[in-house]
């Protein structure tokens, strides 16, 4: 039997509608949760992209070694994100996607000059081209 009941949100009568309605409601209360909320990690924002950068950097650190070691090329590739500055223009489907998406923009806002600065670092060791 098929669930198909009267949604109060949009007026319709449709399977499952309400089921929509309802993800959308949790996801909007945890984002303002997070408005008003203390800190989710007791150490800040900065010092968790500033660690997970560098994790980045020693990985392709590593992988570069391995490959040199190996004979072979490698290729680290950083990729153009919607949230950067001239990073990469968007189609209108993926302008839609990023406003349905979680809201990550700033965090990549503060980490992404972080990566970007890993590659200089590589790229002066001759480790990135």
């Amino acid at each position: 039997m098929r669930d198909f009941s009267w949604c109060l949100v949009c007026g319709s009568l449709r399977e499952g509608c309400w089921k929509s309605h309802r993800i959308n409601y949790q996801t909007w209360k945890i984002i303002k949760k997070n408005d008003v909320a203390p800190d989710f990690f007791y150490i800040s924002d900065e010092k968790i992209l500033t660690f997970a950068a560098a994790k980045w950097f020693e990985y392709h650190k590593l992988v570069h070694e391995v490959a040199v070691s190996a004979g072979i090329y490698d290729i680290h590739i950083l990729q153009p994100n919607p949230y950067v500055h001239d990073s990469k223009k968007l189609t209108e489907e993926e302008q839609g996607a990023i406003k349905n998406s979680y809201p990550v923009g700033d965090y990549v806002k503060q980490g992404y000059p972080k990566l970007q600065k890993a590659v200089l670092t590589l790229q002066g060791r001759g480790s990135c081209l």
